[in-house]
């Protein structure tokens, strides 16, 4: 069954020691899923906040490379936009 790679999840888990490419298999041709999402209150909060911090849009930034990637925010619409905005991005968001 295909794996998605849920970053903010792994965090929450203290379990950020997930093998990309093991994940990366698991969707065969297709490409891979990934959830980015932040904490609301603080860095591992399990509730997410409504925009991705600029810290993880940085920290996490490969994933748009890579994968399929979901924004898991409350503001969902307005953090995407935020997350296309960033200049720590280096492609376009469709």
């Amino acid at each position: 069954a295909p794996m998605v790679l849920d970053v903010h999840h792994a965090r929450v888990t203290k379990d950020e020691n997930y093998d990309v490419e093991r994940i990366k298999r698991t969707w065969k041709d297709r490409k891979p899923l990934a959830h980015i999402s932040s904490g609301k209150d603080f860095i591992d909060d399990k509730s997410h906040s409504d925009y991705i911090s600029e810290e993880d849009i940085k920290k996490y930034s490969w994933l748009f490379q890579d994968f399929d990637v979901e924004v898991e925010a409350k503001k969902k619409e307005k953090a995407l936009e935020r997350i296309a905005d960033n200049k720590f991005l280096l492609i376009k968001i469709n």
